[in-house]
């Protein structure tokens, strides 16, 4: 997707403030990312997925970016923020092995600012900064995981250009002890 084309599917939010970094969350915001991560964990639809909430706090969100960089990872990532409150985050991963496909990892907008352009707003300025990211610039596709019954989210992802290519089905069963 190029820049002009970016600018074709909208302005950001004029309510929110789109702050963007490349790499380890900047000290000033870890303690929103982390609880924003928290929130994804609660919020994230699961179907009929059984699991237990993780703890997500400072030190797991850094013990995470040491394993995604020591992966190859390069994390690209936006924080919208309302009235000076963090409110959603996106997060984009670069494979250094790979770079020809983009993981969209989470994107998370806080309940109570649902529905007033903010994911949109977080999507497009990652996907502007996503171009702007040298290790990028041979990445051909995006390729996101959207839950079936996340309508919300399934619909911004076709309005910004991503279309259905494949259908994963999670499976769970019982480990036998």
């Amino acid at each position: 997707m190029s820049a002009e084309q970016l600018t074709r599917l909208g302005r950001p939010s004029a309510r929110a403030e789109i702050k963007g970094w490349v790499g380890r969350c900047p000290e000033e915001l870890i303690e929103d990312w982390a609880s924003l991560t928290r929130q994804m964990d609660v919020d994230v639809p699961m179907g009929d997925l059984t699991r237990s909430s993780k703890v997500t706090d400072v030190s797991a969100v850094r013990q995470n970016e040491e394993r995604m960089l020591a992966q190859g990872y390069i994390p690209i990532n936006c924080l919208a923020q309302i009235a000076g409150r963090s409110v959603g985050y996106t997060e984009l991963l670069v494979s250094s092995h790979d770079p020809e496909i983009v993981n969209q990892d989470d994107t998370l907008v806080d309940r109570a600012h649902r529905g007033n352009g903010v994911g949109r707003a977080l999507k497009l300025a990652n996907l502007r900064q996503l171009l702007e990211v040298p290790q990028a610039r041979r990445s051909r596709w995006v390729q996101t995981y959207t839950a079936r019954d996340n309508e919300p989210m399934l619909a911004l992802n076709r309005a910004i250009g991503f279309r259905e290519a494949d259908v994963m089905t999670a499976l769970e069963g019982p480990l036998a002890r």
